[in-house]
Formats: structure tokens, C-alpha cells, sequence
């Protein structure tokens, strides 16, 4: 991965939604070749998704929690599967110390 790339994928994080026309001109290089690293990115699993980022507003009413998760030897990927299905996880981070797991979770509602 080269500094296109690196500043592409920045780009990206930025705004999912830009057009190959816009991110060529914003990095000096043909639609084709944006395009063509799009298409190299995702074939290796560099990008494996995109997603939708919501307003302010709506984040400030949300209910967050930071859920702290200790497993057991060999559970790690079988739960991590089953926690990034939740539609309320936001993020998954694996930790060192007395957790293995941290879950970022946020909603509108209790109930």
C-alpha cells in the first residue's frame, strides 16, 4: 500500500460516498485509477465495507455503553462473530489485561 492508497482510504473514511471523479481530483490521478484501487482494496479485504455516519443531533440522544468481556481460551472468534452481528455495536476492540473485549454499543432506547 503506497501513499495513494493511504490518502485514498482517508478520503474514504471521510466520505464514503465521494465519486471516483471527486477523489481523482483530490488526489491528482485518473477516475481509472481510483477505481482500480478501489476494486485492488477490496479484493484483499483492505476495505470490507462501508458505512453511514449519523448527525450529531441524533448521536447526542443515544444511550452508550462501554461493555468490558472476559472469555474463555478459544472463544474469541466465535463470540466476536456473534457480538459484531448486533445491530446496537458500534465498535469491537480486543484488549490486553483483565479484559479480552471491549464493545462499544449505543441506542436510542432502554427498551
Amino acid at each position: 500500500m503506497d501513499a495513494i492508497d493511504q490518502n485514498l482510504l482517508s478520503r474514504l473514511r471521510e466520505n464514503a460516498r465521494a465519486s471516483t471523479a471527486a477523489l481523482a481530483r483530490e488526489l491528482g490521478v485518473s477516475r481509472t485509477t481510483v477505481q482500480s484501487r478501489i476494486d485492488r482494496l477490496e479484493r484483499s479485504k483492505l476495505i470490507t465495507g462501508y458505512t453511514v455516519r449519523t448527525s450529531d443531533a441524533y448521536e447526542q440522544g443515544a444511550i452508550r455503553a462501554l461493555v468490558m468481556i472476559t472469555l474463555a481460551p478459544k472463544q474469541q472468534a466465535g463470540v466476536e462473530m456473534a457480538i459484531r452481528k448486533m445491530p446496537d455495536v458500534r465498535a469491537l476492540h480486543s484488549v490486553s489485561g483483565p479484559f479480552d473485549m471491549i464493545a462499544e454499543a449505543a441506542t436510542q432506547s432502554v427498551g
